[in-house]
C-alpha cells in the first residue's frame, strides 16, 4: 500500500524548533516507508526523499483547510492510500480534521 507524509508548519519562518522538528519527523518517516512528503516552504526538508510544496503566496501563509485539500490531490494523483501526519502538537488535531474533511469531500 503506498503511503505519504503530509507536514504542516507552525509558523515562520523554517528554522523555528518546531518547524525543524516537523522536516526532521517528515524526513525520517519518509525514509522508513519509502514515501513522498507533502508540505509548505516553512518545512525544510532534506534531500532523499520526493518533496512536493503547497502553493503559496509570499507572506500569507495558507491555511489547515488549503493544504489538507492539496494533500489530497496530491495523494490521489500519486495513488497513495495512506497518509501521515508531521506537525506540532497544538496544531496535531485541527490538521487532522482538516485532513479528514478534505478526504470527505
Amino acid at each position: 500500500m503506498k503511503q505519504g507524509i503530509v507536514a504542516f508548519a507552525f509558523g515562520v519562518p523554517s528554522n523555528i524548533l518546531a518547524n525543524v522538528r516537523i522536516a526532521r519527523t517528515a524526513y525520517y518517516k519518509a525514509k522508513d516507508l519509502d514515501a513522498p512528503v507533502f508540505t509548505q516552504h516553512d518545512v525544510d526538508m532534506w534531500d532523499g526523499v520526493p518533496i512536493t510544496y503547497c502553493s503559496e503566496i509570499p507572506g500569507n501563509p495558507p491555511p489547515t483547510l488549503r493544504i489538507a485539500r492539496e494533500a489530497v490531490q496530491w495523494a490521489v494523483q500519486n495513488e497513495l492510500r495512506v497518509l501521515w501526519i508531521a506537525a506540532a502538537r497544538p496544531h496535531l488535531k485541527r490538521c487532522q480534521r482538516d485532513l479528514e474533511y478534505a478526504v470527505r469531500e
